[in-house]
């Protein structure tokens, strides 16, 4: 199915092996949306309940947003809130769904895509969570 895909629509790329982080900007900025997929695994930690109250910490967000994708989520407390207050993106419940809202999020594409940037910029773009705490540190270090 997956070969076919591929080769009947000249759209989809797959990969069998890891993609090198270097890669990954590239292969997000070729993508049209970004699909935030979150299917619970209660066998592992990584992967349940502390990753539906965060689910943004996979990272695909954060690139998805950097390269402006408008993004298709998994119905998470942390997508719903983004989207509501960022317009980059919608949240699905089913499956069935993802038409509809790649429709209605294509509809006004470039909105979308500038809200997507915003929200890398204001939101999940780390630099300056990192200067902060580096600030914190040094300001930690200072007193002692």
């Amino acid at each position: 199915f997956l070969e076919e895909l591929c080769s009947s629509t000249g759209r989809v790329s797959i990969t069998q092996g890891s993609v090198a982080l270097e890669n990954l900007t590239e292969i997000f900025s070729s993508a049209d949306f970004a699909r935030l997929p979150w299917c619970p695994e209660p066998s592992h930690w990584m992967s349940y309940q502390n990753i539906y109250n965060i689910g943004m910490s996979s990272g695909k967000a954060a690139y998805a947003a950097m390269c402006g994708l408008p993004m298709i989520a998994s119905a998470l407390p942390t997508y719903r809130q983004l989207f509501d207050e960022v317009k980059c993106g919608a949240v699905y419940s089913l499956v069935e769904q993802i038409p509809s809202l790649l429709d209605s999020l294509e509809s006004n594409y470039s909105f979308h895509s500038r809200e997507a940037r915003r929200c890398y910029d204001e939101r999940l773009n780390p630099t300056r969570g990192i200067a902060h705490f580096c600030q914190e540190v040094v300001g930690l270090a200072n007193k002692y």
